[in-house]
Formats: C-alpha cells, structure tokens, sequence
C-alpha cells in the first residue's frame, strides 16, 4: 500500500534521526568497547544525542503503530512485500525490546544489548531500502503496463481472518 507523502516523510527523518543520533551517541561514548572520542567533547554532546535518540524513538513507536493499521493489513492481503515487511517487523521489535533492556535491564545484560541494537539499527538501513525499493519497482512494472485505474479494494477483510 502505498503511504501518503507526509507519511512517508514522518517515517524517514524519525528513522534518519535515529540513525545519526545513535551514530554520534556511539562514536561519543565509544558504544562498542572502543575508546569513544567523547572525552574531548563537552559532557552534554553525548548526554543530548542519547536524549534525542530516546525522543525519536518515541516517534518512531507512534509512526510503526500508524503503519500497522492500514499499510501492513493491506501488503499482507495483497501478499506483496511479505518477505521484507516480516523481516523488518522483527528487525523493529528487536530495536524495541533492547532499546527497553537498554534503559531498564541490570549491567550484566546491558553490554549485550547494546551490541545487538546497533548491530541491528545499522542492519534496519539495507532492509529499509529493499523493502521501499521491491515497492517501487512493482508500481513501476505497474504503470509501464498501462493498466487503467487503481486497485481500491483488495478484497482484504482482517475480521475474516
């Protein structure tokens, strides 16, 4: 199902915000067990890139929750984009579940989720765009068809199911 510009807009700066602040927070604070680079920069550089990473995510829950009611009902009845829309459910409810870990675990389990949830926030980049690229090239194959008019109802009732 294809989402509305300002839609589509919302979801890539929340998902660009997160990348860069989660970058900048790691490289900061030396995420990985390296030595970070945040030593020379004042406190706050790290303290407000790990604040605006935990707003963006907030945004990011919102939007994923708007997605599911309509664009991933419909993707699953049209059965397109199943592979890459599963994947990145789970890829999302990894982020989800370490991020809560992240902020609420004890120490002993800290040190692995953050392994993951960078792991798996960079790996959300090429999934991201295989999922949006599989999507334009079958609307693409679509129009170069010259198939009049557009599919309204794809006869996808979720009561049914």
């Amino acid at each position: 199902m294809i989402l509305s510009r300002l839609h589509r807009r919302a979801i890539h700066a929340t998902f660009h915000l997160l990348l860069a602040s989660g970058l900048v927070w790691t490289v900061l604070r030396g995420g990985l067990g390296w030595k970070g680079i945040g030593d020379g920069f004042p406190r706050p550089l790290a303290t407000i890139s790990l604040e605006v990473h935990g707003a963006a995510a907030m945004g990011a829950l919102f939007l994923l929750g708007s997605l599911t009611t309509r664009h991933v009902v419909r993707g699953w009845c049209s059965r397109t984009n199943r592979a890459s829309g599963v994947i990145l459910i789970g890829v999302q409810a990894t982020l989800v579940l370490t991020g809560y870990a992240l902020y609420y675990a004890g120490e002993a389990s800290r040190d692995a989720a953050s392994v993951v949830h960078l792991i798996v926030g960079i790996s959300c980049v090429p999934i991201i765009a295989w999922h949006a690229t599989a999507a334009w090239r079958r609307r693409a194959a679509v129009r170069s068809r010259s198939v009049p008019g557009t599919i309204t109802d794809l006869g996808c009732n979720p009561a049914e199911w």
